[in-house]
């Protein structure tokens, strides 16, 4: 078990210094409890600050909703959590690609993460390297792997597996080196992972082309990053927005 806690810095920032009167914004920077997942402490702190309304989207990432209603040249949102996580369980078997291919149609959950979307765009030499695997025989996690460490980015993993058969979807969260000491700050960014399903839904490190572990912290999971952005809005008056994160995690124990 590893207590990870995460600091996760979103500012929406206008050009030109330019002030805007008005503004929507929807974030998405609070981590859920679940699936090897626990959240001890979360915060939000808004500036300006704001009253906030809170939702669980179609894709069950929590979203915190919030208007401004003066002037201001960027919206800046500091989200807090401290949160459990424990080593991945394992499941005792997984399904073979043809096993997989029957299965889809019978089960929405997996359609909506088998049909392409507009950034999970395949990889021609990607799905030629899932193909070959499958007709070796290989099993999927293992080509999942291959396809992560080969792949420029999470969405062409995805899209070359869904090409495939295989449904795939991204995941945003954080990811702390457990080889850090503990208590030391390390300084990072969003990052993007994939989960492919093979009889469960099994996420795989685009870095090592291994199972997520201990210091992955799940924000969410979705199509792609279309459905994941930390901080989303519109602001009158405002062509553009610079967005910029910054993050640092702590391992507590």
């Amino acid at each position: 078990m590893s207590r990870i806690r995460i600091q996760h810095t979103a500012v929406a920032r206008y050009p030109d210094d330019a002030a805007a009167p008005a503004a929507h914004y929807e974030a998405r920077l609070v981590p859920a409890s679940g699936q090897g997942q626990f959240v001890l402490q979360s915060s939000l702190e808004l500036d300006p600050a704001a009253p906030t309304q809170q939702y669980t989207d179609y894709w069950g990432t929590r979203v915190v909703v919030f208007d401004l209603h003066r002037p201001h040249r960027e919206a800046r949102v500091v989200a807090e959590s401290l949160v459990d996580v424990a080593p991945r369980s394992r499941p005792p078997a997984s399904l073979d690609w043809d096993a997989v291919l029957a299965a889809v149609p019978s089960r929405v959950g997996l359609l909506e993460q088998a049909a392409p979307s507009e950034h999970a765009v395949a990889d021609e030499a990607l799905v030629d390297l899932a193909l070959r695997a499958k007709g070796l025989g290989a099993p999927i996690l293992e080509a999942a792997g291959e396809i992560a460490t080969a792949a420029s980015d999470a969405h062409a993993a995805i899209g070359s597996l869904r090409r495939a058969g295989v449904p795939a979807r991204l995941v945003v969260g954080y990811r702390h080196p457990l080889d850090a000491e503990p208590g030391a700050e390390v300084d990072g960014a969003p990052v993007h992972w994939f989960e492919c399903w093979n009889g469960a839904w099994r996420g795989v490190d685009l870095g090592t082309g291994e199972e997520v572990g201990a210091g992955h912290v799940r924000l969410g999971r979705a199509r792609d990053a279309a459905d994941l952005a930390p901080l989303r809005g519109l602001a009158a008056g405002v062509a553009a927005i610079e967005r910029i994160d910054r993050v640092t995690t702590v391992l507590e124990a």
